[in-house]
């Protein structure tokens, strides 16, 4: 039932992005760590509990029905936040004329928990770009698949509860951390190997034993399975190209976490 839910999910929502008060895509939390774990904690974890809840009491019901359509419910109303279409169109538009200014701007509305920093050169820029762009498509899409795959609806919304919450509570950012460690191993695993696997295991084992950011990890990833540019291009061509082949990459990501998903459950 999972896979069924997560294929008719996928597929609206790359027809439809979440509406202005879809939740929690949409949420936006205003926490501080005053008050501890016990401050942000329940707002990232009762939701979760009040859903295993509903479907330990009803789930069941006609014939599973109830649990299918909770489900559904959940994972569209936690998948997404971002309009990626419009949004890789504009950064690679701003990209091809040398926009710096504009493409740094679209960079920072989307990396809610960290900004893009001072960057002065295309080479920064596309290094930026690729960071921040596969850290949210991770936070928004992957990650959210990734804990339903395993730990169903309350799995999803867990997570991405934690993560909006963690756009301003450190204490929630740590756990975050944690949580994202595995998704974004498996992320990169289904991206080099839909991509360039004789160039990207070797940075995807790599990433098993390292420490660094989860944006740096996740564009590695990202620029080992980009194909190589042409000759001649200048580096604002070169960097709009990239941001155009984030979008196939993207979508390469989602549709081989859901046959990674599909074999675990023959599997197991």
């Amino acid at each position: 039932m999972k896979l069924i839910v997560m294929l008719l999910v996928v597929l609206w929502r790359q027809r439809r992005p979440p509406g202005a008060l879809a939740w929690p895509a949409r949420w936006n939390p205003v926490m501080d760590d005053t008050g501890g774990a016990l401050r942000w904690l329940p707002a990232a974890g009762v939701p979760a509990v009040l859903v295993a809840l509903l479907l330990w009491l009803g789930g069941a019901w006609l014939w599973g029905s109830v649990g299918l359509v909770i489900g559904l419910a959940v994972l569209a109303n936690c998948l997404g936040g971002t309009d990626w279409r419009p949004t890789l169109a504009a950064l690679a538009e701003d990209s091809g004329r040398g926009d710096l200014q504009g493409a740094l701007h679209r960079l920072d509305d989307l990396a809610d928990h960290e900004t893009a920093g001072e960057i002065q050169d295309p080479a920064g820029l596309r290094a930026a770009t690729r960071e921040k762009l596969a850290l949210r498509f991770l936070r928004e899409w992957f990650a959210v698949l990734f804990w339903f795959a395993l730990l169903g609806a309350p799995g999803a919304l867990a997570y991405r509860c934690l993560e909006r919450v963690a756009t301003s509570s450190a204490g929630a950012a740590r756990l975050l951390a944690w949580l994202e460690w595995p998704a974004l191993r498996a992320f990169g695993f289904v991206v080099v190997l839909s991509g360039h696997p004789g160039r990207g295991m070797g940075v995807w084992a790599e990433s098993l034993l390292t420490g660094t950011n989860a944006a740096r990890v996740a564009g590695a990833y990202v620029e080992a399975a980009f194909e190589p540019l042409p000759e001649g291009l200048t580096p604002e061509a070169g960097l709009a190209t990239q941001v155009r082949a984030l979008d196939e990459i993207f979508r390469r990501a989602v549709l081989g976490w859901l046959v990674v998903a599909a074999l675990l459950l023959v599997i197991f």
